[in-house]
């Protein structure tokens, strides 16, 4: 039979907090025996966004560079960047938004889609929060199908932080839930229910 694999990321990032510029992401992922380390670091000069993506696996390590004069995000600070983005009084439900994302290999294009309002109750903390729902979609990428594979919530208040991710991935799913949170910049009035 199948056993049950359990693969377990950390990403770290950091970005400029007036630009929301990334700086540096670090993913470390853990799966049964397999570990791997990606580090993404970023420089900008004349109007060119430049990556240097680090891979770190058993086998040993893989660099590259990747540069381009249009803006891309990594996994972390596009969510980010989704959060400034994400203004119900300027978008119409089903009206889309084009990006790019910078996975391991490569650059990625992608676009995120507003799909409204919705109230979320997380699972383990039973807390209930009211949702601006967005569903980004990827073309051409390693790690998830094409098209609309993933669904972002982020609380409907000023704070836009991301409360609930869930995405189907080529050779699975992952969720993610916010678990606390604390410095919000203002008042967290998308929570209905502690």
């Amino acid at each position: 039979g199948y056993g049950e694999n359990t693969l377990n990321d950390t990403l770290t990032a950091y970005l400029d907090k007036t630009t929301l510029k990334p700086l540096n992401m670090v993913q470390v992922s853990r799966e049964n025996k397999y570990y791997g380390v990606n580090h993404y670091n970023y420089n900008y000069n004349e109007d060119m966004y430049n990556c240097h993506i680090k891979r770190i696996r058993a086998k040993g390590i893989e660099e590259m560079q990747v540069s381009d004069s249009i803006p891309f995000f990594d996994v972390v600070t596009y969510v980010y960047m989704l959060r400034d983005d994400i203004n119900p009084n300027k978008l119409h439900i089903n009206q889309k938004v084009n990006n790019r994302l910078v996975l391991d290999d490569g650059i990625y294009p992608l676009y995120w889609r507003y799909a409204g309002q919705e109230r979320v109750k997380l699972r383990g903390n039973k807390q209930v929060y009211d949702c601006l729902k967005v569903k980004p979609a990827f073309v051409d990428s390693s790690l998830f199908d094409d098209g609309e594979v993933m669904t972002l919530y982020v609380s409907d208040d000023e704070n836009r932080i991301p409360i609930m991710i869930d995405a189907k991935l080529k050779i699975g799913s992952i969720s993610a839930y916010l678990s606390n949170y604390k410095n919000l910049k203002h008042p967290l009035k998308s929570l209905v229910q502690k």
